[in-house]
């Protein structure tokens, strides 16, 4: 496909990304660019947290705009698309950490500043603390503290029961407290 077509004018850009969006909704229904709009950003914070690598969150991201626009049909209710996606995009990571043996859950790159330009070490003790958890832990507590997800829809979201969840987030909740006060966090 050619990145510039002929108009009555001069050769014009065109933005193809937006006419890929355009063709999906009126192929599928969903309104993927308003949705990519409306919870690409927090989705890939969320994942971030999660993995502990920008890029690997970006990438997780598009993938779960990808698996779901291959699977649109698991949506029932699109009033539900945010949680749906973060759905997917869990399982995604959970499944990448897993493959990978990688338990880091925010970036830990020992270059975060606070706002005086010194190392933030309630950051630092922060991420360590998240390190401690086991993946289900970690993300039952930063959908819900973090991204403000009640406990059904994090059942909902992880494909567990409402008393699981609990149970994760508040055993996560002790583990990680124990981990921060042990790496010198203030709680």
């Amino acid at each position: 496909m050619h990145p510039f077509r002929r108009s009555r004018g001069p050769y014009m850009l065109r933005d193809v990304r937006d006419e890929a969006a355009d063709a999906v909704s009126r192929e599928t229904g969903l309104p993927w660019r308003e949705l990519y709009d409306a919870h690409a950003a927090e989705l890939v914070g969320y994942l971030w947290r999660l993995t502990g690598d920008r890029e690997a969150a970006t990438d997780l991201m598009q993938d779960t705009f990808i698996a779901g626009m291959r699977d649109e049909r698991g949506l029932r209710e699109p009033t539900k698309a945010r949680a749906w996606l973060f759905r997917i995009g869990t399982r995604l990571a959970i499944k990448r950490l897993r493959r990978a043996r990688l338990i880091a859950f925010v970036p830990f790159l020992g270059t975060e500043r606070s706002t005086e330009g010194a190392p933030d070490v309630e950051a630092l003790a922060v991420r360590d603390a998240l390190r401690a958890l086991s993946p289900d832990q970690a993300a039952a507590l930063v959908l819900h503290y973090a991204h403000g997800f009640t406990r059904a829809e994090i059942a909902e979201l992880v494909g567990r029961s409402e008393e699981t969840v609990k149970s994760r987030i508040a055993r996560g909740r002790r583990a990680f407290l124990a981990a921060y006060d042990r790496q010198g966090g203030h709680s």
